[in-house]
C-alpha cells in the first residue's frame, strides 16, 4: 500500500500587533534612549493625593503602572532618574514618589537595581530644593 502525503495545511501568520503594544514598544524603546522620559509622563499624569482618595479612582500614573510588569519597572526607574532633574520646590514631585513607594512597593524596590542613579542623590537634591523655596 503506497503511502500518500497529506495535504499542505496553510501556516498560521504571525499575529499583528495591536495598536496597544505597539505603543508599550515604543514607549519602551523611547525610555532607553531617555532614560528620565517615564518620569516626566508620570509627571504629567499626576494627579494630587485628594484626587486620588475618591472611591474607586486612580491616578492616571497609577493606570499606566498596572498596564504590565515591564512597564512598571520603565516607569518606576524613569520616575526615579526624573528626581535629578525636575524641579520640585513645592514638594508635588516628592509625594507622587512617595505615594507611588507605598503603592507599589515591591516595583519600586525591584526598580534599585536598574537605577542609574541613586537614592541618596535624589533625597539631597530635593532637599535642596526644599531649602531654596523658604
Amino acid at each position: 500500500e503506497a503511502l500518500e502525503t497529506p495535504p499542505k495545511q496553510p501556516r498560521p501568520r504571525p499575529k499583528s500587533e495591536t495598536a496597544q503594544e505597539s505603543t508599550k514598544a515604543l514607549l519602551m524603546e523611547m525610555q532607553q534612549n531617555v532614560p528620565t522620559l517615564a518620569g516626566r509622563v508620570a509627571d504629567f499624569l499626576w494627579h494630587d493625593l485628594d484626587d486620588v482618595r475618591q472611591v474607586g479612582k486612580l491616578a492616571p500614573v497609577q493606570e499606566l503602572l498596572l498596564s504590565g510588569r515591564e512597564m512598571q519597572l520603565q516607569v518606576m526607574v524613569g520616575i526615579k532618574e526624573n528626581r535629578l532633574v525636575v524641579d520640585d520646590a513645592g514638594g508635588r514631585y516628592a509625594k507622587m514618589c512617595a505615594h507611588l513607594e507605598q503603592r507599589f512597593p515591591k516595583a519600586w524596590r525591584d526598580s534599585r537595581k536598574l537605577c542609574v542613579t541613586n537614592t541618596r542623590e535624589a533625597d539631597l537634591k530635593a532637599a535642596r530644593d526644599l531649602m531654596a523655596s523658604w
